[in-house]
């Protein structure tokens, strides 16, 4: 017989679909629910807790419970703003964190860029006006001038918590918090693992428009000075948001000039990140170069991308439990967190 507190659960389950079908959405207080089932406010409690894990509601300190996609209250508001939620590493990632948000009483409402300074101003607008407790901010080309630093400070300087998400745009100095990031030390970590199976002369293929490829860049270049192993600049090509589009539109030029002016000599390459080596490993294979026998790839990132294809790609990733635990560290505290370390995952492509 299952506990009372899940029967509850489950009546409250059915309650709620009705409430939110007449437009209310505030749940009875605790006092009211334990006259209403006859039992203990410790019950009532555990029931409303397999609510919140489900995430059909959220508590408001002194103010009771409500379902949780009627509720629009500025202090438990979430955004999370993307180049593109359906992106390849977003989906799962964007669920975790709603849910670990809704647990602790928090909205997530996320929104994509498309890549466009235009739209996240309007996005940003919007978030100017509505005064949410925190933003996450996922910046795209963030080494190029952006007219909307300015309004990001605005943000800030309201009280809204600023949470950078890898990467930052260079803001004022209001205790910006980054969560993530730290790709030196992570491309550090490949490299050590090339060089373990012999590869010794490197090949890249990163942002030049985006603080993380320059990171991976400047990651790749010390720990070959490190490990004493050759870094010849020829074998580096660095490419655009703009070019990144027109590639995986098919125009793949930029594949096309990179196997053939930066790769003979070399025995591995580092990608930005698991879909362009995705792409990169089947142009390879396309020019019947084998992989790894004559280049080993690899890359940041652990997206369904890296076992797509019969050569899985080896990289290196962070947890999404522990990041998604990360930003909502920081939404609910307001500061930066724990440092989070990369995991390096070896698979077929090295």
């Amino acid at each position: 017989m299952a506990s009372k507190y899940l029967t509850i659960a489950n009546d409250l389950e059915l309650r709620i679909k009705k409430m939110k079908a007449e437009g209310d959405s505030r749940l009875p207080s605790e006092g009211e629910l334990c006259s209403m089932y006859s039992c203990s406010r410790q019950t009532i409690r555990l029931a409303l807790e397999v609510l919140g894990r489900k995430g059909l509601i959220v508590k408001r300190r002194g103010s009771g419970s409500y379902i949780a996609d009627m509720i629009d209250a500025p202090d438990n508001k979430v955004f999370f703003i993307t180049v593109d939620e359906d992106e390849y590493i977003y989906p799962s990632l964007l669920s975790k964190l709603k849910k670990d948000l809704v647990s602790k009483g928090y909205v997530l409402t996320c929104r994509s860029t498309s890549g466009s300074v235009s739209k996240e101003r309007e996005i940003l607008s919007e978030v100017l006006e509505s005064h949410p407790c925190a933003v996450i901010i996922d910046p795209f080309c963030n080494l190029i001038p952006n007219p909307n630093t300015s309004l990001i400070d605005k943000i800030a300087e309201k009280g809204t918590t600023v949470i950078f998400f890898h990467r930052s745009y260079p803001i004022k100095d209001n205790g910006q918090i980054v969560v993530g990031g730290g790709h030196e030390e992570g491309i550090a970590s490949l490299v050590h693992h090339l060089s373990e199976r012999g590869r010794r002369h490197l090949a890249g293929l990163f942002r030049i428009d985006d603080s993380a490829g320059l990171s991976c860049y400047r990651g790749c270049m010390e720990t070959c000075a490190y490990l004493s192993l050759p870094f010849d600049e020829n074998g580096f090509r660095l490419f655009s948001y703009t070019d990144q589009k027109r590639l995986f539109g098919g125009m793949d030029d930029l594949f096309r000039k990179f196997i053939d002016e930066c790769l003979p000599g070399k025995d591995a390459v580092i990608c930005q990140n698991d879909q362009i080596a995705y792409h990169l490993i089947k142009e390879l294979l396309r020019r019947n170069i084998r992989v790894p026998e004559d280049i080993a790839v690899v890359s940041p990132g652990d997206s369904y991308y890296v076992t797509r294809s019969d050569i899985s790609i080896t990289t290196i990733s962070y947890d999404e439990k522990d990041i998604c635990s990360a930003l909502t560290d920081a939404v609910i505290s307001k500061r930066q967190g724990k440092h989070l370390r990369w995991t390096l995952n070896i698979r077929k492509s090295s």
